[in-house]
């Protein structure tokens, strides 16, 4: 399902299989000029304890990225954790409707 970004956040932590290859996509569906979305993505083996891994080249404008990862051996969730900005005169909020998926790489 897609998810509207209005601020800096973090998804829903995904169980994930330890050491397993990943192929993840990210879409852009909706945007408004004079703005970014950097979406960085971190993994724990013990739900505390964080560490990125990866990143997206950040995203100005509607559009998908995929970004092929593989996990360490001793990672058990995968969390995306996005920056948003919007930087005009008058700045409103930035939105961005967005999608990202994951699917293991065989």
């Amino acid at each position: 399902p897609d998810q509207l970004i209005t601020a800096d956040g973090l998804g829903k932590p995904l169980a994930v299989q330890p050491g397993a290859s990943y192929m993840l996509k990210l879409s852009v569906l909706e945007s408004t000029a004079q703005q970014s979305l950097d979406v960085q993505l971190e993994v724990t083996a013990d739900g505390l304890d964080w560490q990125v891994i990866a990143a997206f080249p950040q995203r100005l404008e509607v559009g998908h990225a995929t970004l092929p990862l593989d996990l360490p051996a001793d990672a058990r969730y995968l969390r995306a954790h996005w920056r948003a900005k919007h930087w005009s005169s008058g700045a409103t909020a930035p939105r961005f409707r967005v999608s990202l998926t994951a699917q293991i790489r065989s």
